[in-house]
């Protein structure tokens, strides 16, 4: 499902069972992993890598170059510049591992 307003930028791959909500902006050459959610206001630059099963939040930004591992939840707002390891929800500005996502 991709919502109203979605932008999706060159070369961008989508997994299965993606929901994209209204307002993403998704850059070039994103790979986005199976049952992932991406929701409303959510900024995903260029070169990103989504692992499967993971949540972005309301609003969130993740800098171009960033790998976000599987079964990860990223907090509303938060912005992410380095990459995220499986298992996790990290949440700030700049995001932080605060948690194992079990």
């Amino acid at each position: 499902m991709i919502g109203p307003g979605t932008i999706l930028g060159p070369f961008v791959e989508i997994g299965n069972l993606v929901s994209i909500n209204r307002g993403v902006m998704i850059g070039h050459h994103t790979k986005i992993g199976d049952f992932c959610t991406l929701n409303p206001g959510s900024n995903i630059a260029g070169g990103i890598n989504i692992g499967s099963n993971t949540t972005i939040g309301m609003g969130a930004n993740i800098i171009e170059g960033v790998d976000i591992g599987e079964n990860t939840v990223i907090g509303a707002g938060s912005v992410v510049t380095k990459c995220i390891p499986d298992n996790v929800i990290v949440y700030g500005a700049p995001a932080k591992v605060i948690r194992p996502n079990l």
